[in-house]
């Protein structure tokens, strides 16, 4: 949470992301029309919100239950770890809207949603892999 909060501010704000992001573009795929990197900028960004929610919805099942939130799969454990990544979702845009680099955005929150619920489907996949072989 104190990593996205970090990021939240000045130090990940497009024109700071952009001085290490389009060299690496520009390297990545030739002479890109700004276009291009526009969207390649914008695509990478929104990928980032997926992660960074899925990491902390993942994270948060491990906090709740430490001692068995990999031995199987507990919806009111998930559910509880997806409502506190969304509810930080929302805390987080309403404090990038005080920043004057960056914006609060309701779309954001439902991107950082979707990234926790994502998180949360891969460990259920996880969980139900180890199942299965545990049970060889």
């Amino acid at each position: 949470m104190l990593l996205i909060f970090l990021v939240s501010t000045n130090v990940g704000s497009s024109s700071s992301t952009s001085r290490f992001l389009v060299p690496f573009l520009n390297w990545l795929l030739g002479d890109p029309s700004p276009e291009m990197i526009q969207t390649a900028r914008v695509l990478i960004r929104k990928c980032g919100h997926l992660f960074e929610y899925a990491v902390l919805a993942i994270l948060c099942c491990r906090a709740l239950n430490p001692e068995q939130w990999l031995q199987k799969w507990q919806f009111g454990l998930a559910r509880r770890a997806a409502l506190i990544a969304v509810v930080y979702a929302a805390t987080d845009e309403f404090h990038q809207s005080f920043e004057p680099s960056r914006t609060g955005s309701p779309v954001d929150v439902l991107i950082d949603t979707c990234g926790a619920i994502g998180g949360l489907t891969l460990l259920y996949g996880l969980i139900r892999l180890r199942q299965r072989r545990q049970k060889m």
